[in-house]
């Protein structure tokens, strides 16, 4: 996977993500570079300077934009997601009662921005299913604005299946849904919850709804019908903090 952008990159070191090597244009200098040295350095990750022109060439091979790069590409192994199974226990381990699940976020800076609101809120993760969701790539990352580095990601084969998991494993399955009467903020976060965060044009899939324990609304009183999928989140998470005073 590729990473690009000074504060991604840098939040990657930090959180001891497997970098393998970081590409920085010649002559790119300010106290983000800097950084990206020193912590490299102390983690024995190897730094090459790029020619302006190779830089470029390198930057449009990955499909990336040389203006959001800010003069940094790292290379990183995949990201490592852990099982279900691994989330359900870590929950357990955290203090935290919450898990986030995506249903149709196909949109990577949608995706990037509900992560980097997972990481800020100290939520215990995501899940993430294998279809119908965008994928871990370099725009998600860069959405994220380092949060990638941080959050924990269980991958599913069918997001179903798995809210009836974590549904056995005592968590309350909550999803937005417009025709619901009860506001989302009219209900108790105390109990370990998953919230499901569904596409902006269809919400959630129908066999995903049918897991829902609690379905909750967000007050719409604009024209328009529907929140970002982002926003959405940054709403619901901060609601559970809000509750924990």
């Amino acid at each position: 996977m590729i990473l690009y952008g000074r504060n991604p990159v840098k939040e990657a070191i930090v959180a001891n993500q497997k970098i393998e090597k970081i590409y920085i244009q010649y002559g790119t200098q300010g106290a983000g570079i800097d950084e990206i040295y020193t912590h490299a350095k102390k983690n024995h990750i190897p730094i090459s300077t790029m020619d302006k022109r190779k830089f470029i060439d390198f930057a449009k091979t990955n499909g990336i934009n040389i203006d959001s790069s800010q003069g940094v590409i790292a290379v990183t192994p995949l990201v490592k997601f852990l099982t279900l199974e691994e989330l359900i226990t870590l929950s357990f381990e955290s203090e935290s009662k919450t898990i986030v699940a995506v249903d149709g976020i196909t949109d990577p800076q949608n995706l990037g921005a509900i992560i980097r609101t997972i990481e800020c809120s100290g939520a215990i993760g995501l899940i993430l299913p294998e279809s119908n969701s965008s994928p871990i790539n370099p725009t998600v990352a860069k959405a994220s604005a380092g949060a990638l580095a941080h959050c924990t990601i269980a991958k599913v084969h069918s997001l179903p299946i798995a809210l009836k998991d974590i549904a056995n494993a005592g968590f309350k399955i909550i999803g937005t849904d417009a025709n619901s009467t009860t506001m989302y903020n009219q209900i108790d976060y105390s109990e370990p919850h998953c919230i499901i965060i569904g596409s902006e044009g269809f919400g959630m899939q129908s066999q995903v709804k049918k897991q829902c324990t609690q379905l909750v609304s967000l007050p719409l009183k604009g024209k328009v019908d529907s929140l970002n999928a982002s926003v959405t989140a940054g709403i619901m998470l901060y609601e559970v903090l809000r509750q924990k005073g």
